[in-house]
């Protein structure tokens, strides 16, 4: 069973501060996914489409962040290409 969530500001600028995000998400099952994308991303627009959808019998926590629709969008994008090398 797919569990999705979006992350909240609070978790996100957790992520951010600490470098990793907090024990309620990264703990949360024994299968966990967070997605932090763009909406234009090409490869978003692809995953999307099947991601929410995957027929399991296992619990699997997906988070996601569309954080150019943020209001901390530079801090974010800063922090996951300077600190997590993710560009």
């Amino acid at each position: 069973m797919i569990n999705r969530q979006s992350l909240s500001k609070e978790q996100v600028l957790y992520a951010i501060n600490n470098k990793e995000f907090p024990d309620e998400i990264i703990k949360s099952a024994n299968k966990v996914v967070v997605i932090m994308t763009q909406d234009w991303c090409p490869q978003w627009q692809d995953l999307q489409k099947w991601v929410y959808d995957i027929d399991t019998n296992e619990d699997i926590n997906i988070y996601d962040v569309i954080y150019n629709n943020t209001d901390y969008f530079d801090e974010f994008r800063n922090f996951k290409e300077n600190v997590w090398g993710n560009l």
